[in-house]
């Protein structure tokens, strides 16, 4: 999928919670997230699990419209990264 939660690596699901875990399974990984366009690697784990939550509770076409923008602009931007 384009938008939605990045794919987790097994030991960053230590941080989650068990309803986190459900929640988050309910919808496919993405390419790009809220997570990548609010700060990406600049992010505390902490925030970067809000962030995926938060699409997972919003998600709609209208939140991957904007999603597209705000990728672009992280992109042009290069924003977040290492």
């Amino acid at each position: 999928s384009l938008f939605g939660p990045r794919p987790y690596v097994g030991f960053e699901f230590e941080h989650w919670a068990p309803e986190e875990r459900r929640l988050r399974a309910t919808v496919r990984p993405g390419l790009s997230g809220i997570s990548q366009t609010s700060g990406r690697s600049n992010l505390e784990v902490q925030d970067r699990i809000e962030c995926d939550l938060r699409y997972v509770r919003e998600c709609s076409l209208w939140l991957d419209c904007i999603l597209v923008v705000r990728t672009l602009c992280a992109v042009i931007a290069t924003r977040g990264t290492n």
